[in-house]
């Protein structure tokens, strides 16, 4: 007891002592805990894992590249940094990463290569490397019969090549096996509508959007309803999905939206509602347009490299040229002989039969008057504008004449001019009954490459893969 009150007497040395001991064991804790915050600050990977994880991508990729200098052959530099190229959509870069760490592969590494090929298999579907990823798909297959991923992208390959059976029996088992992959479903319900199976559809599209309510599953479920004839349910399915472009992954499937809602009023002979959806499409469409920029030649054939081409019916023709498919009509437009459509003459053409529906003949004779003048490469839009003219003479003529004569003469002229014609009618007609078809579901989708090899490359030699 009386060495204790000696040790703290304030006028012994020992009280120093211990209070100065006691000062050098935190001073030292208070150091180490510094010198291990900043070594793993510094850290490089640790600091890009901390990025990548708050989706700072570029950031991740900047301390990626310094840990890599360090370290050439770093699994997990390499792994993380292909995955933040993919998140970037850096998609060959990726590719070049994944196929490096397979090759670096080694016994008892830790690498999982069965993961890496499957995360693989996006940026080479992406970066449309498709013979490569035909055969990864089949290689991952080897090794695991039911893995969704291969089975997913072997499918959307089918899709591309337009073999949609082939396509849904590779999109069933992965909805089998993993029936949580909202994309599968919706991917699924896109083929069940090229080949007119709406009701599987239907099914396929709910399931989609039970799983994630993504704007596009909706405007494909509102479509379909209007391939089955059912504008109404279209309509109502329309209205709840939101009316403003920043809810769409693109802007292409804001605009088809639009246009399904404007067609919808049509077939329900509603043209005052349609009128105003078209002109904004119209408008949309005009102001991203470069003047001068022409798609086609004076023959309606698409000039090469058109970036503006959505691909489509070029590969309809690829694909037949080998005759694996039906070779597709002659011609790529979709009322009757009108040739040589693009992206913004299309919506022109949307418009101007909207007006002659609404009754505005002078406004339509106008808007396609210009048209015709600015876009000589569409050929048959001047026999339109004489349709409409004529029928502005008819509608003035009908006052002081009888009725069965200008119904029999109505594009009379037209007719006996050209040696072969349409009535205004059928134009319009055709117009509305084709103005939405299903294979734009695959392009608003991202679900068709823009280009694409030729089956016979894929699929001809063997097919038993199937």
């Amino acid at each position: 007891m009386n060495l204790s009150l000696k040790l703290f007497d304030p006028n012994s040395l020992s009280i120093y002592v211990l209070i100065g001991a006691g000062s050098v064991v935190i001073l030292s804790i208070v150091v180490f805990l510094i010198v291990l915050s900043l070594r793993s600050r510094i850290n490089p990977l640790r600091r890009a894992k901390r990025q990548f994880e708050r989706a700072r991508y570029e950031r991740a990729l900047a301390s990626i590249a310094i840990a890599l200098k360090k370290s050439p052959e770093n699994r997990e530099a390499l792994l993380l940094r292909a995955d933040a190229e993919t998140a970037l959509q850096r998609y060959k870069d990726a590719a070049s990463d994944y196929y490096r760490l397979i090759n670096l592969k080694k016994p008892g590494d830790g690498i999982d290569t069965l993961d890496i090929k499957q995360k693989l298999l996006l940026p080479l579907y992406r970066a449309e490397s498709l013979l490569e990823l035909h055969t990864l798909c089949r290689e991952i297959l080897k090794t695991e019969r039911t893995s969704p991923e291969a089975l997913y992208y072997l499918g959307l390959l089918y899709i591309g090549q337009m073999y949609y059976d082939e396509a849904r029996k590779k999109l069933d088992a992965v909805v089998r096996n993993r029936p949580n992959m909202g994309e599968a479903h919706f991917t699924l319900g896109v083929v069940h509508c090229q080949i007119g199976r709406f009701e599987e559809a239907l099914q396929a599209f709910a399931r989609a959007i039970d799983l994630d309510n993504r704007a596009l599953y909706q405007v494909c479920c509102a479509a379909t309803h209007f391939f089955k004839g059912d504008y109404r349910r279209s309509l109502e399915i329309l209205k709840t999905v939101p009316q403003h472009e920043e809810a769409f992954e693109k802007t292409g499937q804001f605009q088809f939206a639009l246009k399904l809602k404007a067609f919808c009023n049509c077939r329900l002979g509603r043209h005052d509602h349609a009128l105003p959806l078209l002109q904004v499409m119209y408008n949309l469409r005009q102001q991203k347009v470069h003047h001068g920029v022409k798609l086609y030649n004076r023959d309606g054939r698409v000039k090469p490299n058109s970036s503006e081409f959505t691909g489509y019916y070029r590969l309809k023709e690829v694909a037949a040229e080998e005759g694996k498919v039906q070779r597709p009509v002659k011609h790529t437009h979709r009322i009757l002989d009108l040739e040589g459509l693009s992206r913004v003459t299309e919506p022109a053409i949307d418009l101007g039969f909207a007006m002659v529906q609404a009754g505005s003949l002078d406004t339509a004779s106008n808007l396609l008057t210009r048209i015709r003048e600015e876009h000589p490469e569409v050929i048959g839009l001047g026999r339109i504008v004489d349709l409409i003219e004529e029928e502005q003479e008819r509608l003035h003529s009908a006052q002081c004449d009888d009725p069965s004569r200008w119904r029999s003469k109505s594009t009379e002229r037209v007719v006996r001019g050209k040696g072969s014609g349409y009535r205004l009618w059928e134009y319009l007609d055709e117009w509305e009954r084709h103005a939405v078809r299903p294979f734009q579901l695959l392009i608003i989708s991202d679900l068709t490459a823009r280009r694409m090899l030729s089956p016979h490359v894929l699929f001809g030699h063997d097919r038993t893969h199937r």
